[in-house]
This record gives structure tokens, sequence and C-alpha cells, in this order.
């Protein structure tokens, strides 16, 4: 499953444009790492469900042949080591899971021989002897239980951090894109804005040499007459007032 992505309309791609983009794929880079991390946990989930039902049985067996040798070939012997497998090939899906669980798995219970008897048999000095040892099972099983924590815990944490970044970087992105929409709003109903159009677009640089040139010819034709007419008028004005 992946996270879907917000879209929002495009804006021009201004100084801040690159930044923009770059969070863009930084969200996209946290969603897809949040988005593995819930498809891992859901895997630890299955796992820890075949786990919960593999150990009982398990278990049964162990405490029924404490201090004896491993009943390989009893039936319900075989049927834990086919539970065993099915676990085993969830192990390459898994990296959070270490030994002495993964030892676990990958050891058959049908030929205690190959390394059994190393988990949970009996130890005697420096070797170990054909006999089951519960105390010994049961710490394999703790400690395989601390694993599936930790990891799940792990996961969990990675998920949430990944979730947390993106959630920050789409805050920050979406108050920039409002930021400039706001300052464009601005712009295109100030003066400074309208100059702007007017002196740096292809249209509004044709539109404002049309009007200067049809005020500059309205000014020639009627306005530079009038005015030297008014000022004959007052230069006559004053040299009646004055001469006479």
């Amino acid at each position: 499953m992946r996270f879907p992505m917000i879209v929002h309309p495009a804006l021009p791609l201004t100084s801040s444009g690159t930044s923009q983009a770059l969070s863009v794929r930084e969200i996209a880079a946290y969603e897809f790492e949040a988005s593995d991390a819930e498809d891992a946990l859901a895997t630890l989930k299955k796992f820890r469900e075949l786990w919960e039902a593999f150990v009982p049985k398990v278990r049964a067996i162990v405490q029924a042949s404490a201090g004896k040798p491993w009943p390989s070939e009893e039936p319900r012997v075989v049927e834990a080591d086919r539970d065993r497998r099915a676990l085993k090939a969830q192990l390459g899906n898994l990296a959070v899971i270490n030994d002495p669980l993964a030892h676990l798995l990958r050891t058959t219970f049908l030929q205690p021989q190959d390394g059994l008897y190393t988990i949970f048999g009996k130890r005697s000095g420096s070797t170990w002897t054909t006999e089951v040892d519960p105390q010994r099972f049961e710490w394999v099983i703790a400690e395989s239980e601390g694993i599936l924590t930790e990891g799940e815990s792990k996961v969990t944490a990675q998920r949430d951090r990944a979730r947390r970044q993106a959630a920050l970087l789409q805050r920050q992105l979406d108050d920039a894109r409002a930021h400039e929409l706001a300052r464009l709003e601005v712009e295109h109903v100030s003066f400074k804005g309208l100059w702007k159009r007017l002196t740096t677009t292809r249209f509004g640089k044709v539109a404002t040499w049309t009007v200067i040139t049809l005020l500059s010819g309205i000014l020639t034709a009627y306005g530079v007459p009038a005015i030297v007419k008014i000022v004959t008028t007052i230069w006559g004005l004053i040299r009646t007032r004055f001469g006479s």
C-alpha cells in the first residue's frame, strides 16, 4: 500500500520554486519509506501469528521429552518441523530477525544431531548431551520473543518518523504555497504589479507604447495650441494693465 500524494495546483517557478520541488520529492521519499515500514509490520504480524501457534506445539514436545533424547520420529515432531519450515520461509523478508531465533528456525527437528541439541539440549561441561533441557528451550523462546518485540518497535519507530517528516514537510510546503499565492494576489491588484505587467510582458509593452504614443499625439495636437493661446492671453492682459 502506498500513501497517496496530495496534488496541489502548479505555481509559477519563482526563486522558491526549486526548494518547493525538492520538498515534494522529499515528501514522496518519506511516504515511500513509511509505506515500506507498514508492509514490514504486516509481515511481522503474520510471522508472529505463525510463531504463536508454533511455540506451544514445540513446548509440549520439549516438556514431554525432558531429560530424554529428542523424539524425532513422532508425528507431532514432523508437524512441528513443517511449521518451522513455514516460519523459516519468512526469514528473507524480515531483516530484524537474528539469532537465536534465526538459528532455531534454520535447524531441522528431524535430525537432532545436526544442531538441535545445541539449542535446547542439556550441557555437560563443554559438550552437549542428547537430553532435552526445557529450561534452555524456554530461554531460547524468551530471547526469540524479545527479538520479535524489538523488531516491531524499530519498524514502528521508522514508520512513525517517516510519517512525521512527511507531514512536517507537507505543512511547510502548504505554508510556502499559501504565502506565494497571497503575494501574487497582492501584486496582481497593486500599481506595482500593474506597472510590472505593462513593462515586462510583450503584450504589456505593446499596450504601454500604444497608449503613450496616443497621449503624445493628443497632447501635441490639442494641448500645445491651447497652452500657447492661454499664455498669449495672459501676456496680453499684463501688457494692457501695466502698459496703459
